[in-house]
């Protein structure tokens, strides 16, 4: 097994120092044996933003390891690796991809839902919202969630004019539960879809991003 600096700078060599990964740039500075026992390493990364580029990390790591496992196979020893802690995990919006998003949030007026059966008769419900910001939330490997701040200004059961509180209850606790978790990305957000897959590195076949409303009542229902 070849010492550590000698890894580092063969792989510094192979795969350029420092990456770019689509405008990210990814420097090698260290590289550390898993433990006394194992043959393999791990090799540890900065990671800059100077163009302030949006990313969701996993796909970012995905980017990594296709260069890292590529490098294993060249020395023909396993190789993991991790960052240095000023890599910002989960997903980052730069402000123009925030801006975007926002345009689609903020032509989302009214979210129309339906509960209840044949058996029991349906309820009719329209919940007017307006849009009070872009945020992002809870992520894992395979998923990544942005969320819609809104305020709801007024409510309808049926064509009349409701408690906002009631109405605002129905859809979060009878409504969506029984639909399935991407039902806001599809019926309300979906050109967000399309926005995204200009940006590299919120694309992977793997990855699912979903879009979700988090509601507040204006302050005039408080």
């Amino acid at each position: 097994m070849m010492d550590n600096e000698k890894i580092l700078k063969l792989f510094k060599q192979f795969a350029g120092d420092p990456l770019d990964i689509h405008g990210l740039i990814v420097k090698p500075v260290k590289v550390e044996p898993w433990n006394r026992s194992s043959q393999g390493v791990n090799m540890y990364f900065r990671v800059t933003n100077p163009n302030d580029v949006s990313y969701f990390s996993p796909i970012v790591e995905n980017n990594i390891y296709e260069e890292t496992n590529d490098f294993s196979e060249f020395i023909n020893s396993k190789i993991g690796f991790g960052f240095v802690p000023s890599f910002k995990q989960g997903v980052y919006l730069n402000e123009e991809l925030k801006s975007k998003i926002q345009k689609v949030f903020d032509l989302v007026k009214v979210i129309e839902f339906t509960t209840g059966t044949p058996f029991i008769g349906y309820e009719r419900y329209k919940l007017f919202i307006e849009s009070v910001g872009v945020s992002t939330a809870y992520w894992d490997e395979e998923s990544l969630y942005i969320i819609n701040n809104v305020k709801v200004v007024r409510a309808e059961k049926n064509g009349e004019w409701w408690d906002p509180k009631v109405v605002q209850r129905e859809y979060t606790e009878v409504f969506l539960p029984n639909k399935e978790s991407y039902w806001e990305t599809e019926n309300l957000y979906s050109e967000i879809d399309y926005i995204l897959n200009d940006y590299p590195l919120f694309v992977d076949p793997w990855v699912t991003p979903q879009v979700i409303t988090t509601p507040s009542l204006s302050n005039n229902f408080l």
